[in-house]
């Protein structure tokens, strides 16, 4: 399988992105089964969605900010049990990115990082809370085992675009008191106000943001392990994590990315795109900075 095709980087100490994935999905319970193979599928689409071939030279599509003169480098993909140590082992300049795989992958990043910060926001767009407290370490607990680490600042944690919520977890949403916007608010009020609101809460804040493409409507993104109707549009997606990635953004995953339900590669294009348009916005941010 060849490198995410914006790969331009030979040495992962001169890179100013590192790109992992992790095609594991033991800890998820869900009926389709298949997110183990989305880092790979991730890549492919990027060199047959997101690039073009003439004469003999190839050509990636920009950011909507304009050309990508980022230094990326893909690690290809690791195990599980080495995210901790891999994203631990990386400089702190260096932003990193994470492919699922299912989305318990999010919490070995989040610990990684976390320790290399003194407090540590969450932004958590997904369909579902996974806020369960009745069991831990999969992909339905994973928001829920996030906020017991310590430099997690719980008034700082965020979800957007959930609607498919469990009793428990609406428990939980109240004793944590989390913020949190439904897909229907996000229609309702705008991605401006929303990002207001998200902004004011956050403030300067280093952000992690964990994406799970569910958070869009399946008639956007087909290629999910659950997904739920209702969910965000293209555009109010990417608007959102454009505002987003404006902020003070340290890393990022998409998760649960599953090929064998997508169709002519709608998600796995949206996840590829989502990496270049969050990388032309947050760098430049960071150096403005």
């Amino acid at each position: 399988m060849p490198k995410f095709a914006y790969h331009n980087c030979n040495k992962i100490t001169d890179a100013d992105i590192i790109l992992v994935g992790v095609p594991d999905e033991s800890g998820s319970y869900a009926e389709r089964r298949g997110t183990k193979k989305g880092p790979d599928a991730i890549r492919e689409a990027s060199h047959e969605r997101l690039c073009f071939k003439r004469k003999g030279k190839t050509f990636c599509v920009e950011s909507e900010n304009g050309p990508f003169n980022l230094k990326l480098f893909d690690a290809g993909n690791i195990s599980k049990p080495k995210i901790q140590s891999f994203l631990e082992s990386i400089s702190k300049e260096q932003m990193t990115i994470l492919l699922g795989g299912d989305h318990s992958n999010t919490y070995l990043a989040v610990k990684a990082l976390s320790k290399k910060y003194k407090e540590l926001a969450i932004i958590h767009l997904d369909a579902h809370p996974d806020l369960i407290s009745s069991t831990k370490y999969d992909f339905g607990s994973v928001i829920n085992d996030i906020l017991s680490l310590k430099e997690i600042n719980h008034k700082k944690a965020i979800q957007i675009g959930i609607r498919a919520i469990e009793p428990e977890e609406e428990i939980n949403l109240k004793r944590e008191k989390i913020n949190f916007f439904t897909a229907l608010d996000v229609y309702e009020m705008g991605v401006q106000k929303v990002f207001s609101s998200v902004k004011k809460i956050i403030g300067d804040t280093p952000i992690y943001l964990s994406i799970d493409l569910d958070v869009l409507d399946p008639a956007f993104a087909p290629g999910v392990d659950t997904p739920a109707p209702f969910g965000l549009t293209g555009n109010e997606y990417l608007s959102l994590v454009k505002k987003i990635a404006s902020l003070n953004l340290i890393g990022f995953d998409l998760m649960e990315m599953n090929p064998k339900y997508d169709v002519q590669q709608l998600t796995a294009q949206i996840a590829a795109q989502s990496i270049i348009e969050i990388l032309g916005t947050a760098l430049p941010a960071k150096r403005k900075s």
